[in-house]
C-alpha cells in the first residue's frame, strides 16, 4: 500500500539528524486523475502540489482517516488519499478518478545519475544507491563509489564519498570520475523535480540529476 509510504514521510525526527534519519527525506507522490497527472513532494509536515503548470504550497490537514494536504494559499484546494484512491479539489472543482499512481522515495533503489555537464552514459553505469545505515554505494562509470550519506531536517543531505577501482579508466573517463565526485561532495540537499527526478542540491543550485 503506497500509504504506508507517504505517512513515513510525516515522521518528524524528535532528536539530532543522524546518518539513519531516512525519514527526513522528501517523498514524491504521483497521481493521475482520469488522465489528468498531478504531482505532490512531502516533507515533513508540508507539501507542494504540482498541476496544470502551477507550483502550489501544502500543509498537513487533520483528517478523520487517510492523509489530506490542504493548499496554504486556498481552501478550496486539498487532496486527500485514502489507500490507492485519492480525493483531490483545485480552486473549487472536484477532479475526478484520481489515484495515487507511484511513490518515490530517496532509499528506494539505485538512481541512475545524469553526469555533472548534464549528459547520461551511454552504458547506464553511474548510479548511486541510499542504503540503510547510511551507507552510500554506486558507480561512476569508471569503477565504483562508495561512502556514508548523513540525512537532516528540511531535505539537508551531506555526502562521503570515495572512488573504489577505475586505475586503468581512459583520462577522459578518470576525469568524469573526479567531476562526479566533486559534485557529490558539494552536495548540502536533496529534493524532487515536479516530474519525480531525484535532484541533489548544493544550495539553491541543483548539481545532479538522477532518475529510476
Amino acid at each position: 500500500m503506497v500509504t504506508r509510504w507517504i505517512i513515513a514521510a510525516l515522521v518528524v525526527a524528535s532528536g539530532p539528524a543522524s546518518a539513519q534519519a531516512a525519514d527526513d527525506f522528501p517523498v514524491h507522490v504521483g497521481l493521475d486523475c482520469g488522465g489528468a497527472a498531478l504531482a505532490l513532494t512531502l516533507q515533513g509536515e508540508s507539501g507542494r502540489l504540482y498541476y496544470s503548470g502551477a507550483e502550489m504550497p501544502m500543509a498537513r490537514a487533520r483528517s478523520g482517516s487517510g492523509v489530506k494536504f490542504d493548499s496554504i494559499d486556498d481552501p478550496e484546494t486539498y487532496v486527500w488519499t485514502k489507500g490507492d484512491e485519492a480525493m483531490v479539489r483545485i480552486a473549487g472543482q472536484d477532479l475526478e478518478g484520481c489515484r495515487v499512481s507511484r511513490v518515490s522515495r530517496v532509499t528506494e533503489g539505485a538512481w541512475q545519475l545524469q553526469l555533472p555537464d548534464g549528459t547520461e552514459p551511454e552504458d547506464g553505469t553511474t548510479e548511486l544507491a541510499f542504503g540503510p545505515e547510511g551507507r552510500l554505494s554506486g558507480a561512476t562509470g569508471c569503477g565504483g563509489l562508495t561512502g556514508r550519506w548523513t540525512a537532516g531536517e528540511g531535505g539537508a543531505l551531506s555526502l562521503e564519498v570515495a572512488a573504489e577501482g577505475g586505475e586503468s579508466c581512459a583520462p577522459e573517463d578518470a576525469d568524469r570520475q573526479s567531476a562526479l565526485l566533486a559534485a557529490l561532495r558539494a552536495v548540502t540537499g536533496v529534493g524532487f523535480s515536479p516530474e519525480g527526478a531525484l535532484e541533489l542540491r548544493a544550495g539553491d543550485e541543483t548539481r545532479l540529476v538522477a532518475t529510476h
